[in-house]
C-alpha cells in the first residue's frame, strides 16, 4: 500500500495530507460526505450503527447508499428533501 502526502494550500496555510494512491478515486471523494452523512442524517447514522453492531464494514455500506440516494434522486429528477420530524 502505498501512501503519499499531498500538500493542500489554504489562503495562508498549508495542509498535509495522507493520500492512499491505492484506493479508487470515488472512495476518496465519498470518504468525508459518508462521515457527514453517518453523524448528522438520523436515517444513515442508524444504519450505519446497526451494521457496526452486525460487524460489518458499515462505511462502505454508507457510502455505497449513498451512491444510491443520489442515482435515484437524479432518475426521479429530483432535489434533496430533509425528512422533517
Amino acid at each position: 500500500m502505498r501512501i503519499r502526502h499531498e500538500v493542500l494550500h489554504f489562503r495562508h496555510h498549508s495542509l498535509l495530507v495522507p493520500r492512499n494512491f491505492d484506493m479508487p478515486p470515488s472512495v476518496d471523494t465519498l470518504y468525508m460526505p459518508a462521515l457527514v452523512a453517518m453523524k448528522y442524517n438520523l436515517d444513515l447514522k442508524a444504519k450505519y450503527e446497526a451494521l457496526r453492531a452486525a460487524g460489518k464494514p458499515a462505511k462502505v455500506a454508507i457510502m455505497r447508499k449513498l451512491i444510491e440516494m443520489a442515482n435515484a434522486l437524479v432518475k426521479a429528477d429530483r432535489t434533496w428533501t430533509p425528512k422533517t420530524a
